[in-house]
């Protein structure tokens, strides 16, 4: 003798004979209909109401993925400008580098040619020789502030692109659901 389901000592375990808690009423108009068609239940669904629930399902995807296209090239945008924000502090840097290792080659030339060969020099070669030094050490933190500047703003417009990208996401999922809702709307009007 080979066992059954139906051998049972409880009979009202059974699937078909639980009642844990009461059916509850099935949704009536278009919401009803999309909830049978999306639980398997295809009774009495006409060509409209699957395209319906063809229409709602498509308009929901292409909102997803709008959305998630729009915080893509935010992503990228900001990842874009953070490259441009580390070469500009690098470039502003070098360059400040550069003009200091010229403006040191240059007073120590003006030294050699204001001491001449008697090594004595006078007061205003002095004065001349520091003003000269003040210059390119300005000129040289100018560039390396403009570097600073440039990364600053870079970065800024790296944030800039991401929260566009995100209310661009939330635009493109507020527009799928108000698109779901008026194709609901216009199959409850017809």
């Amino acid at each position: 003798m080979t066992w059954s389901p139906t051998d049972t000592v409880f009979p009202d375990t059974l699937p078909e004979n639980a009642s844990i808690l009461p059916a509850a009423p099935a949704p009536s108009g278009w919401l009803g209909k999309l909830g049978s068609m999306v639980s398997g239940q295809f009774q009495g669904l006409n060509l409209a109401d699957a395209s319906l629930g063809l229409g709602i399902g498509s308009t929901i995807a292409g909102a997803i993925t709008e959305g998630s296209g729009a915080l893509a090239q935010a992503n990228a945008e900001k990842a874009a400008a953070d490259y441009n924000a580390r070469m500009a502090q690098k470039e502003g840097d070098a360059e400040y580098r550069r003009r200091s290792r010229i403006a040191r080659q240059e007073l120590s030339s003006q030294w050699v040619q204001m001491a001449g060969k008697s090594g004595v020099m006078d007061e205003s070669g002095i004065y001349r020789m520091a003003r000269n030094a003040e210059e390119m050490e300005r000129d040289a933190l100018n560039a390396a502030i403009a570097g600073r500047n440039t990364a600053r703003l870079e970065r800024a417009r790296g944030r800039a692109a991401i929260e566009i990208g995100e209310q661009r996401r939330t635009a493109a999922i507020i527009g799928g659901v108000a698109n779901v809702a008026a194709q609901g709307l216009s199959y409850s009007i017809s």
